[in-house]
C-alpha cells in the first residue's frame, strides 16, 4: 500500500513517495511508535489511513522522521458512512505525558460497581420483604427498624397532644412507609442493574441508548407491568432482565395484598376480643363480682373456655404479624392491652384468693391462664419497640374479691404465685404503656 504526502508550497513541487515499506516516527511523550501507514489506532477497514498531521521537525526528539522538515499533508482516505464518532474517537494519535488509555478499564469498573451495588440491594428488600411477610415470625431487619422509629415518633407525638386519634393512625402510617420502603429499594436496585450497561435500555423509536431518568421510568413500567412502549430492553441480557421484573412485580403487589388482608383480619379480631373481655365486666373488680354472684362461676366457666381459644389465636397471630401493635384503638373497651391485663389480674385473683368452691373449674382456669400467657410472650418476642418498665405492674389487690369468697392467706398466696412467672408483670406493664394507658385506666373504667 501506497501512502502519498505532498510538500507545502516552498519544500518542493514533487511529491515524495514511499512505497512497499513502512515510515515509523518516535513520539517520546507517548512511548510508543505510530505508523504512517495502514488503518489508525487498529481500526478496521474504512478507517482513515493517517495518523497524524502537522510540522515535522528533522532532528527534533518529537515527531521526528527523516527525512523531513516541514509541515506535510497526508492523503487520507474518506471514512465510510458507517463508521461511527465512537470509532473515530480511538484514532486519536498522541495523548499527553503520563496519560493512560483507562477509558475502557474504568467503564468495566463502574458496571461493577452498579451491577454489585443494585443485586445486594435488590437482594435486602426481597430478604426482608420475604421475611416479613412469608416466614411470619419477627419482622425483618429493616422494618423493625424502620416501624420502631416510626411508632417512637408517632407515640411521641400523641403523648405530648394527648389525642387518640394520631395515636389510632399510627398503624396505618407504618404500614403505609414500610410497603413504600419496599417498592423503592426495589425500584432502585433494578434501575442500579439496568445501568451496568447503558446499551440495556434504548429508545423504542431512534434506539439511542436511555439515560438515568428514562431506565428509571423503564423500570417503573416493567414492574407495575403497565407495559408502556417508550424505551425498550436491547440484547438477550436485558430482554430476561425485563421479564422477570415484570413476575417480580406482579409477585411483589400480590405479596403485599395477601399480607394486608389477614393483617386486618386480625387487628379486627383482637378488638373483637378486647370487647368480649369488656363485657365481662372490663375491671378486675367487676369480673370478679360477676363470676361469685349467685351461680355466675358456672357461666363464667363457660366464658371462659370460649376466651380461651381466641386468646390462643391471638397468640398465633401476634407471632405471624409483629405490626399489630402498632394498630391502637381509640376507646379502652376495644384495646386489648388494658383488657388482658384486666383479665389477667381476675385470673390470678381466681386461682390464688377465691375460695375453691366459687371458682370455675381447675381445667377452664388452667386452659385460660396458658392461652394468656402465650399471648403475653408473643407480644413481647415480635415487638418492635422496647419501652422499659422501670416497675413491674402491680400485684394483683386480694381485696377486689369480696370478704366472704376471700381467703385467709390470699396475699401470700398471690405474692408465691407471682414469683413463680416474674417477667409476665413486667410485660404486662410495658404493653400498656406502649398502647397509651396507664395502669389505673386497667382497674377502673374511665369510660375512654
Amino acid at each position: 500500500m501506497d501512502v502519498d504526502i505532498e510538500a507545502p508550497p516552498g519544500f518542493g513541487s514533487r511529491p515524495a513517495r514511499w512505497a512497499g515499506r513502512e515510515r515509523q516516527c518516535w513520539n517520546p511523550s507517548r512511548q510508543d511508535r505510530v505508523s504512517r501507514r495502514g488503518s489508525a489506532a487498529g481500526g478496521g477497514r474504512g478507517a482513515p489511513r493517517a495518523l497524524a498531521t502537522g510540522p515535522v521537525v528533522p532532528g527534533s526528539g518529537i515527531n521526528s522522521c527523516r527525512p523531513s522538515a516541514a509541515a506535510l499533508h497526508v492523503q487520507a482516505t474518506p471514512a465510510p458512512e458507517h463508521w461511527n464518532h465512537a470509532a473515530r474517537s480511538t484514532t486519536m494519535p498522541w495523548r499527553p505525558a503520563g496519560s493512560a488509555d483507562a477509558g475502557p478499564g474504568r467503564a468495566c469498573s463502574v458496571s461493577v460497581v452498579l451491577a454489585g451495588s443494585g443485586a445486594l440491594l435488590l437482594a435486602f428488600a426481597i430478604y426482608d420483604l420475604l421475611h416479613t411477610t412469608i416466614l411470619l415470625q419477627r419482622a425483618g431487619p429493616l422494618t423493625r427498624w424502620l416501624g420502631a422509629r416510626l411508632a417512637r415518633l408517632g407515640r411521641g407525638l400523641a403523648a405530648r397532644t394527648d389525642d387518640r386519634k394520631l395515636l389510632s393512625a399510627l398503624g396505618v402510617g407504618v404500614l403505609l412507609a414500610t410497603i413504600a420502603t419496599w417498592g423503592c429499594l426495589i425500584l432502585i436496585a433494578c434501575t442500579l442493574l439496568f445501568s451496568a450497561d447503558p446499551g440495556l435500555v434504548v429508545d423504542a423509536d431512534s434506539g439511542e441508548p436511555a439515560g438515568p431518568v428514562e431506565r428509571l421510568y423503564f423500570v417503573g413500567f416493567t414492574l407495575i407491568t403497565l407495559g408502556i412502549g417508550d424505551f425498550r430492553p436491547s440484547g438477550a441480557v436485558a430482554r430476561l432482565a425485563t421479564i422477570a421484573g415484570s413476575g417480580g412485580g406482579f409477585f411483589f403487589v400480590t405479596l403485599v395484598i395477601t399480607y394486608l388482608a389477614p393483617l386486618v383480619s386480625a387487628v379486627t379480631a383482637n378488638r373483637a376480643l378486647a370487647a368480649s373481655i369488656d363485657a365481662l365486666g372490663g375491671t378486675p373488680a367487676a369480673m370478679l363480682q360477676r363470676c361469685l354472684e349467685d351461680d355466675g362461676h358456672l357461666a363464667f366457666d363457660h366464658h371462659l373456655r370460649e376466651l380461651s381459644g381466641r386468646l390462643s389465636t391471638a397468640a398465633e397471630q401476634h407471632a405471624a404479624y409483629p405490626a399489630l401493635e402498632l394498630f391502637h384503638a381509640r376507646q379502652r373497651g376495644s384495646s386489648l392491652a388494658p383488657m388482658a391485663a384486666a383479665m389477667w389480674e381476675t385470673l390470678v385473683l381466681l386461682e390464688h384468693a377465691v375460695a375453691p368452691a366459687r371458682r370455675p373449674s381447675a381445667v377452664t382456669l388452667a386452659a385460660a391462664r396458658r392461652s394468656l400467657d402465650a399471648l403475653l410472650r408473643a407480644v413481647a418476642a415480635g415487638r418492635l419497640t422496647h419501652t422499659r418498665a422501670e416497675q413491674p405492674a402491680p400485684p394483683p389487690d386480694p381485696d377486689a374479691v369480696p370478704a366472704a369468697f376471700r381467703l385467709a392467706d390470699a396475699t401470700e398466696r398471690v405474692t408465691r404465685a407471682l414469683h413463680l412467672q416474674p417477667d409476665l408483670p413486667r410485660i404486662l406493664h410495658a404493653w400498656v404503656r406502649e398502647d397509651g394507658w396507664r395502669w389505673t385506666d386497667v382497674r377502673h373504667d374511665g369510660g375512654g
